[in-house]
């Protein structure tokens, strides 16, 4: 914060000024976090190998990350390239209803990255399937619920103009939802060393996305989008769920994804709690 307020007030460099803070404030918070493990460490402490393994799992991780925002963004640039600045609103309307799936998950992933990387890989395994089931669990009604409502919200928040949002919103609500589904074993190969997975399946997920963005966006404008971000989120998901069940020797029937009879049971227990709790 300090470097922004001389970058940007002080010395009158606006967006230069803010991109130069944000990468001072990096730089000098890695400096402090190596001074701390240099005089805390232990005498046998190899720093220099310690570093190398710390910023080369960085740099995996922060591509990964480059990758899946193209992957998320990418689209809008198309859309007003093709469609133009009308289009472009009306699809930067359904982005920012749908973008509400991710907080619940968001959160969720952030909260387990830790957990995961605690456990031996062995209980991980165990848990993985585990946390999948109940985030589907948790997440499917939210998703049915924006999906059904989404004509009556949009109407009534936006004016019966921006009708043309619905049909896309509804694609990328269900797109959005199988992406989330697929949030613990993408957060279980980055807690494991397995980063480059991630980074392997956003690129070529990502790479069919562009390649249907440019077929379907002329064509078929934001609801062409709307279907290629389907597309990536989705198979996104299959290859996350198809790579972690080859590597963990998972059952080859799949059926390890549905929720149990015991979780249903659990689910319907805090629905009804949920639901006298409310009244």
């Amino acid at each position: 914060l300090l470097f922004a307020i001389i970058l940007i007030s002080g010395a009158n460099l606006s967006t230069t000024g803010a991109v130069l803070a944000t990468i001072l404030s990096a730089g000098f918070a890695l400096f402090f976090m190596c001074n701390q493990l240099r005089f805390r460490a232990t005498p046998n402490y190899n720093f220099s190998e310690t570093t190398k393994k710390m910023l080369g799992y960085g740099l995996w991780v922060q591509l990964a990350n480059m990758i899946q925002a193209m992957q998320y963004r990418l689209d809008i640039f198309l859309v007003n390239l093709w469609s133009g600045t009308e289009q472009l609103a009306f699809y930067s309307i359904a982005l920012a209803i749908t973008e509400s799936l991710r907080l619940i998950p968001g959160a969720l992933g952030q909260a387990l990255f830790p957990e995961l990387s605690s456990l031996k890989q062995v209980i991980a395994t165990v848990a993985v399937p585990r946390i999948h089931r109940r985030l589907m669990l948790v997440m499917i009604l939210p998703a049915a619920a924006m999906y059904y409502s989404l004509p009556y919200v949009v109407e009534l928040l936006y004016s019966a103009k921006y009708l043309e949002v619905i049909a896309p919103a509804q694609v990328l609500t269900i797109a959005v939802f199988l992406l989330l589904i697929a949030m613990p074993f993408s957060t279980y190969f980055a807690a494991h060393n397995q980063v480059r997975t991630n980074v392997l399946i956003s690129t070529v997920t990502t790479a069919g996305m562009i390649g249907l963005d440019v077929l379907w966006i002329p064509q078929y404008g934001i609801l062409g989008a709307a279907w290629a971000s389907l597309f990536a989120y989705g198979s996104t998901s299959v290859l996350a769920i198809l790579v972690f069940a080859k590597r963990t020797k998972q059952p080859k029937n799949f059926l390890w994804l549905l929720p149990t009879k015991k979780e249903l049971a659990l689910f319907g227990e805090f629905m009804k709690s949920a639901k006298s709790s409310t009244r």
